[in-house]
């Protein structure tokens, strides 16, 4: 990467950690589903958030307010936009780890069971199984891959706010306002395990994803869509 490109993505990556930060600091956060999330916390199990990319930034207003920042390994695609979001979370205080897939498969395949790794230690982490060029809605190959290595639980989590703006995008990316209020459900865990049919996983995971985010949508007070 050139040393213009790597300011510029340092320059948005500093515009976003500031933008988060007053969103953080202003924004009200009401919760369904805590008895969801205390369960696999008991169950001592790896936990992998599972949310569609569109709501992606929500989520990690949600994750950066809530949980420790050492707590999380944040994977990050490997390009331009891995970059900017990564220089973001690492501002935040989350462990990053850039996989570029499209890549060095010796390298990107070391990176993934770093990750899993440390999942099993004790961290946590967030899938989006649509992103990052979707198409929205549909996982992609594979994309359970790392859950099922890890042995880990996929917890759905839904989130929305009025208070927010829709990017004109293939995923609608919400991006909330400062002091808005911000509706979430965690959906009832779904453990993982290496034997699991990848498309039965795929089916469930899709539909529990559905039910929180238009769950989210109920308690914003808006008709869910998709």
């Amino acid at each position: 990467m050139s040393s213009s490109a790597d300011f510029w993505h340092r320059l948005e990556g500093t515009f976003l950690y500031y933008y988060y930060r007053l969103v953080m600091a202003t924004a009200r956060f009401e919760v369904e589903g805590l008895d969801n999330l205390a369960q696999v916390q008991a169950s001592g199990r790896p936990i992998i958030w599972g949310l569609w990319h569109g709501i992606n930034m929500p989520y990690m207003l949600y994750a950066a307010s809530h949980f420790p920042p050492e707590s999380f390994s944040v994977v990050m695609v490997g390009d331009e936009r891995g970059d900017i979001l990564g220089q973001l979370a690492a501002w935040l205080g989350g462990e990053v780890i850039g996989i570029d897939m499209k890549g060095n498969p010796v390298e990107s395949g070391r990176k993934l069971l770093n990750v899993i790794k440390r999942l099993k230690a004790g961290q946590q982490t967030f899938l989006c199984p649509d992103g990052p060029d979707g198409p929205a809605y549909q996982p992609k190959d594979g994309v359970f891959f790392m859950a099922q290595k890890a042995g880990a639980t996929i917890l759905p989590w839904g989130g929305w706010s009025r208070q927010a703006y829709q990017m004109k995008r293939w995923d609608h990316y919400l991006v909330p306002y400062p002091f808005a209020r911000i509706h979430i459900v965690i959906g009832e865990p779904i453990p993982v395990e290496r034997g699991d049919d990848e498309a039965a996983l795929r089916d469930h995971v899709v539909t529990a994803l559905h039910e929180v985010r238009t769950a989210a949508q109920r308690a914003a007070g808006i008709t869910p869509w998709q």
